[in-house]
């Protein structure tokens, strides 16, 4: 897995589900979340993801995490939503106008 990974379900344990600790369960979801996104049965073939589609990755990542927090019981906070409510809680590319001189 790539570092992106942990920091995602790190940080939507305690945001999104505020998980009172990270369980085997959490863990095995964040990696079958990964691995569900990419075709590996190729020569060669990537096991991670596309850089390109990182942002949607952590998502549905993170996801998958807070969906297993949920279901293990060690979720205080239960959002109807987990992917709306990780989408919510990313923190969003946004940026002031361009200055030119």
């Amino acid at each position: 897995m790539t570092s992106t990974v942990p920091k995602t379900w790190l940080v939507t344990r305690t945001i999104v589900s505020g998980a009172s600790q990270v369980t085997a369960g959490m863990l095995l979801a964040a990696a079958q979340a990964v691995a569900d996104q990419v075709n590996a049965t190729g020569p060669g073939a990537s096991l991670l993801p596309p850089v390109e589609n990182l942002r949607q990755s952590s998502a549905i990542t993170a996801t998958a995490v807070v969906e297993a927090a949920i279901d293990e019981g060690v979720a205080t906070r239960k959002p109807a939503d987990p992917g709306r409510a990780v989408r919510e809680a990313m923190w969003q590319p946004v940026y002031g106008e361009e200055v030119t001189s």
